[in-house]
């Protein structure tokens, strides 16, 4: 997860990162959700089915886009990183 809001603070291609903050929400989020689902334990899946609602209006992409596809834009985004299995 850190290498991920590390790069997004880094690359072109946001305005602006991933705060220490919402690293530490998307984190808490995805523990609530693996809760959610019965579990006391965080399965990769989770980490990558909360990052859309957490990062939606956290990052803003330069590029100009919709809603719809600024959801694609992050969902592809995640793909180029590979989370433990």
């Amino acid at each position: 997860m850190l290498k991920i809001v590390n790069y997004t603070r880094q690359t072109a291609d946001f305005y602006y990162g991933l705060s220490p903050r919402a690293a530490q929400a998307w984190a808490k989020t995805a523990k609530a959700y693996a809760f959610l689902e019965g579990r006391d334990y965080v399965f990769p899946e989770d980490i990558k089915t909360v990052f859309i609602p957490i990062a939606f209006h956290r990052l803003l992409p330069k590029e100009e886009m919709s809603f719809k596809t600024k959801e694609e834009f992050l969902k592809d985004f995640l793909k180029q990183f590979s989370l433990p299995t």
